[in-house]
């Protein structure tokens, strides 16, 4: 059974979505060898490149090694036109669609591809047009919780990838339910990821070591990990963590992980409300986070929107609490217990509940049996098979 696995990313950016993909990749290569792996990268064209002042040579290599895995690049040049119509004026969800459309004819010899990102879902959908190749889509959060919504003409594109799949995954059931008012009659599943491999609880012992390294004196540490975007809700942060420090003083300290568009306005609101003991790392290579996340007490998420954050999944795997908005598919991850209303009393709702949690009155948290990468990607197989065969007897 030929699959091609095909996805949007950047090996030199590896965050939650990306390593997600390898992850699953990784598994589904241990039970099926005949898969080609494809990442779909961006690179700008000429006069792009002149109008953002970035002269820094791009090699194009054909190919990268992820964990002894060959993944073959398929390069997509971004115009100038093309980040005005996609990104300016929304006129479509999809960067590059010529050249994705005359890319698509090279997978028609395979059985069925496994796509994730909207140009893998476009170059997919074109093929199956064309020479009628089966595919499955994955979608993990935005392209289901915004794109379809800032006009008629990317609603309309969204529903006719969900439309043409022969299944589509989804990360959470509120994604789903999401995708469910888009396109009420295409095939849909939930797929729950599991956690890295990764992440495992901390002894005291390291707990200590990781604190001292990072100059962490405190008896509590609460923590965020994830893009500085607004729609993290991130400036809720400093709020929470004034909150928070009027109750225990000097026996608690901040750590913020990731960086955005936000991540000035941050800085300038710990100040403003004179936020004592806090530590901004930035982007951080995926395997220094483990240590970090593990050593810190409580992880908060106040997103606007999720499809399911997996740093959730992995702080439970480490024994960390996690207190969050109410929003996406974060109370499935975490709980509903766990989770309050974006609403003026938010800040005041975290932090009280995050109090109770550090002084010992909740317990430690446990990850729900349903978060499985390798049952997962069981399922994936099982899916793939039941298409291939039909449309083997089919034909």
């Amino acid at each position: 059974m030929r699959i091609a696995k095909i996805f949007v990313g950047e090996p030199n950016n590896r965050k939650g979505f990306f390593n997600n993909v390898i992850e699953r990749t990784e598994c589904l290569l241990q039970l099926e060898s005949s898969v080609d792996c494809f990442i779909i990268r961006g690179y700008y064209g000429f006069f792009f490149k002149l109008l953002k002042f970035d002269f820094t040579p791009q090699e194009k290599t054909k190919y990268t090694l992820i964990n002894n895995v060959r993944y073959n690049y398929i390069w997509l040049k971004l115009s100038f036109l093309d980040y005005i119509l996609t990104y300016k004026f929304r006129l479509g969800s999809v960067r590059g669609k010529r050249m994705l459309l005359h890319m698509s004819k090279n997978f028609k010899n395979y059985q069925i591809l496994s796509v994730h990102g909207v140009e893998a879902i476009f170059l997919a959908s074109c093929l199956k047009k064309s020479y009628d190749v089966p595919f499955i889509a994955y979608w993990h959060g935005s392209e289901i919780n915004y794109l379809p919504f800032y006009n008629c003409i990317t609603r309309k594109e969204i529903r006719s990838f969900l439309d043409d799949a022969d299944c589509n995954f989804f990360v959470s059931k509120k994604l789903m339910n999401t995708a469910e008012i888009i396109s009420p009659f295409s095939k849909k599943e939930v797929l729950y990821t599991g956690p890295s491999k990764l992440f495992k609880p901390l002894n005291e012992r390291d707990i200590s070591r990781i604190k001292l390294k990072y100059g962490v004196n405190s008896k509590y540490v609460v923590g965020f990990v994830g893009n500085l975007k607004k729609v993290k809700n991130v400036l809720m942060l400093p709020h929470i963590f004034k909150l928070l420090q009027t109750y225990y003083d000097y026996d608690i300290s901040f750590i913020i992980i990731g960086d955005g568009t936000e991540r000035a306005k941050i800085f300038n609101l710990l100040n403003k409300l004179k936020i004592r003991k806090f530590l901004f790392l930035g982007n951080l290579p995926p395997n220094q986070i483990p240590d970090i996340l593990g050593s810190i007490n409580v992880l908060v998420l106040p997103s606007f929107n999720e499809g399911l954050p997996r740093v959730a999944l992995e702080a439970q795997v480490c024994g960390v609490h996690v207190v969050g908005s109410d929003r996406g598919g974060i109370p499935e991850a975490i709980g509903e217990c766990n989770c309050f209303p974006i609403d003026s009393n938010f800040s005041i709702n975290v932090s009280k509940h995050i109090i109770n949690l550090l002084d010992g009155l909740i317990c430690k948290p446990t990850l729900p049996v349903q978060f499985d990468t390798n049952k997962a990607v069981l399922r994936e197989i099982s899916i793939i098979k039941n298409i291939v065969e039909y449309d083997l007897h089919m034909s």
